[in-house]
């Protein structure tokens, strides 16, 4: 039977040297893993409670951990429509990724810059402290009131805005833009009279050779009375007084004009002005 194993026997003598000459070749590293398994073991001898209690929750963990992957097998069930359509997609993600990684690399100095504008060392020079800082410049410009924009006024002067002034700036615009709205209405009928006034300041004088040259003239009329003791110039005087030509601060627009005839004068945008169309000068 030894006869029959010899060849056997001798494949095992010469791998056996092999593996001798080959380990006392690396007798270093084997030096050095014995000597590093002895640390790793000495470690893990070092933490031998911790490691009893891990074994011991260990079954309770695996208990949750294979529901949990019960549950995930769900899902990716669940998910695999998903993954069926994102095939094709997928395969044109390719060339987008390839572009985009060059975009990727050219951003990188862009959100370094960006890093440093939303927060950097110091006081009042970033977003982060801009956003913060927005948060009473909202509370002013919006407020916490419920405006009614002077509809119930307790004194005349807030009469001027919504009533409490809780409304914040912006509604407290919108009640002064609303409140003025008829006062502007108003105003607009007497556009040509505004203008002529501003256009007699354009026109009082003139230039030559020598320069300007102003236009300065006093002008009486039989309605000036002059000077406070000054008795009237003429009878006309009294005689409009009574006629109820003085005064007449309710002027509508175009009052000064006379009439051509078709009523066009004063104008009152059929009676909706505030003014008196009976107060137009004396005469025919």
């Amino acid at each position: 039977m030894c006869t029959r194993d010899t060849p056997t026997l001798e494949r095992l003598i010469v791998d056996t040297s092999h593996l001798s000459g080959a380990l006392a070749e690396r007798s270093d590293d084997i030096s050095g893993l014995i000597g590093n398994a002895n640390l790793m073991m000495g470690a893990i001898a070092s933490q031998s409670d911790a490691l009893k209690e891990a074994l011991v929750r260990f079954p309770d963990f695996m208990r949750q951990a294979n529901t949990t992957f019960v549950n995930l097998r769900a899902t990716l069930d669940d998910l695999d429509p998903l993954v069926d359509a994102s095939k094709p997609v997928a395969e044109k993600l390719g060339p987008f990724f390839h572009a985009f990684r060059r975009a990727a690399a050219g951003a990188v100095p862009t959100i370094t810059d960006l890093e440093q504008t939303i927060r950097r060392p110091g006081a009042q020079n970033d977003l982060v402290e801009l956003t913060r800082d927005a948060v009473p410049l909202a509370r002013a410009a919006i407020g916490s009131g419920s405006p009614d924009c002077g509809q119930n006024p307790n004194t005349d002067y807030e009469r001027a805005a919504d009533g409490d002034f809780t409304q914040g700036a912006f509604g407290e615009t919108v009640c002064s833009l609303q409140n003025g709205l008829p006062n502007l209405a108003f105003f607009r009928s007497y556009t040509p009279e505004l203008v002529s006034w501003f256009n007699d300041f354009g026109t009082s004088g003139i230039q030559d050779a020598n320069g300007g040259i102003g236009r300065i003239a006093t002008t009486f009329n039989a309605f000036s009375a002059g000077l406070p003791s000054t008795p009237p110039l003429s009878p006309i005087a009294e005689l409009a007084k009574i006629g109820g030509a003085l005064n007449n601060r309710a002027r509508c627009p175009g009052a000064n004009e006379r009439d051509p005839g078709d009523n066009s004068t004063p104008f009152t945008d059929n009676g909706t002005l505030a003014c008196d169309p009976s107060q137009v000068p004396v005469g025919p």
